[in-house]
């Protein structure tokens, strides 16, 4: 696998927070998942991440998850580095924490904050290095208490491809360029660019500090389940 943002050749240039503050506006009408899909993706998260609990979502974005999370007793705090996607998200009636902040840096939280954590809708897939996952399994062990869980969802190489190569159908287009991808909003004409990372790479990452299992969400999305254990 590629080592650095450096190997991405000729792909379009983009980093997350221009890319989301970009597509803010129209994000839940382009590119969000909707209706039943939504609402069985979101029974299957509650029926695995147990009972309610301090749950930290990486990505927050509009905040489309909260309500459900909300409603089913959990008390929430959203971290996103888009300040334009948080002010679309502060306008819910419910909204919890919100925190302007990049996950991939150090977390802003204390020790053993949280009872879980999610990663929803490839919030995984714009990492800065290949690095940076380990270095956010570590921040997420000590946020996370003994007895938690993370769960991630991940969309695979055949997601990926199955896009790229038809630059004339839906809102974007994406390119893929061997471990790397690049999107292209048609509407703003902004980029983001990103890692297609493996299942199997999160789990090796998250191997110090939690058990892993792995579940297929659809044909070419991956859910994984990591619940906080001792770390070996």
């Amino acid at each position: 696998m590629s080592s650095g943002q450096g190997d991405l050749g000729g792909l379009p240039h983009g980093d997350a927070r221009s890319f989301f503050n970009a597509v803010a506006s129209f994000y839940d009408r382009v590119y969000a998942i909707e209706g039943l899909p939504h609402r069985e993706r979101m029974r299957a998260l509650l029926r695995v991440l147990g009972p309610a609990s301090e749950a930290l979502v990486l990505g927050v974005g509009t905040g489309r998850e909260l309500p459900t999370l909300l409603d089913a007793g959990f008390s929430t705090t959203g971290i996103d580095c888009s300040e334009e996607m948080l002010a679309m998200c502060a306008r819910r009636a419910r909204h919890g924490v919100l925190v302007r902040g990049d996950f991939w840096q150090p977390l802003p939280f204390h020790d053993a904050t949280f009872g879980a954590a999610i990663a929803l809708h490839g919030t995984m897939a714009h990492p800065p290095s290949m690095h940076a996952f380990e270095a956010l399994a570590l921040e997420l062990t000590r946020v996370i208490r003994l007895g938690g869980v993370f769960v991630l969802e991940l969309p695979t190489l055949a997601w990926f491809t199955r896009w790229a190569g038809q630059p004339d159908e839906g809102p974007g287009v994406l390119l893929v360029e061997g471990d790397y991808a690049a999107f292209v909003d048609r509407r703003s004409g902004a980029a983001i660019r990103g890692l297609v990372v493996s299942p199997e790479r999160w789990v090796q990452s998250l191997a110090r500090g939690f058990d892993c299992t792995m579940h297929l969400v659809s044909d070419d999305e991956v859910r994984v389940v990591a619940r906080r254990t001792e770390s070996p």
